[in-house]
């Protein structure tokens, strides 16, 4: 007589003691991935997001001048890096460069698009701190920043937007890889 037959029908086990079926294992697989990439996001925005927490840090050092453009540098990226470009000018007499914002429009492709654009002689309104480094980060320069009167907003938008970006993700992913994790273990059987 059948286990069947006589109503004792055990509930599915897997093949192996010890192991989990494989629709298990291949969820976990899945959310661990997942993990990853969420943890490559976060790593991506993590140094933009920095360069908003030094700004805030230094809003007293930034002052409101005038950058008047000189000339413009562009540099292609080498194997499959962005290009760098930005504006040779001055500010309050001293040589500097400002990485301009776009806003919607699509990034030059070289100086003399960029030069069309801000041409010889322009006035740029720009926030002005002297103290900050001259190395460009991610990008941009945290020295010489193009702003108009709505900057500090947008700056704490940018900065919200990427702290989402930056945490949400990753904590959100990590939590369901944990909880699926925790689940798959409950669900063990072992010898």
């Amino acid at each position: 007589m059948s286990e069947e037959s006589t109503g004792n029908a055990q509930p599915e086990t897997p093949d192996i003691e010890g192991t989990l079926p494989a629709w298990r294992q291949a969820v976990q697989f899945v959310a661990g991935l997942a993990v990853l990439l969420a943890l490559g996001l976060s790593w991506s925005l993590a140094l933009p997001l920095w360069n908003r927490f030094t700004i805030l840090r230094d809003k007293d050092n930034y002052n409101p001048e005038v950058f008047i453009v000189l000339d413009a540098e562009y540099e292609q990226g080498l194997h499959k890096m962005p290009d760098a470009y930005w504006l040779v000018g001055t500010v309050s007499l001293r040589k500097e460069r400002l990485v301009p914002m776009w806003r919607g429009l699509p990034p030059p492709r070289s100086a003399a698009e960029l030069l069309q654009r801000f041409p010889k002689g322009t006035r740029v309104p720009v926030l002005y701190n002297p103290r900050a480094t001259e190395m460009m980060v991610q990008g941009e320069t945290l020295r010489v920043i193009e702003a108009d009167r709505d900057f500090w907003d947008e700056e704490a938008s940018v900065r919200w937007r990427l702290g989402l970006y930056v945490f949400v993700p990753a904590s959100i992913a990590i939590a369901v890889y944990l909880s699926i994790r925790l689940n798959n273990h409950r669900h063990l059987r072992l010898p």
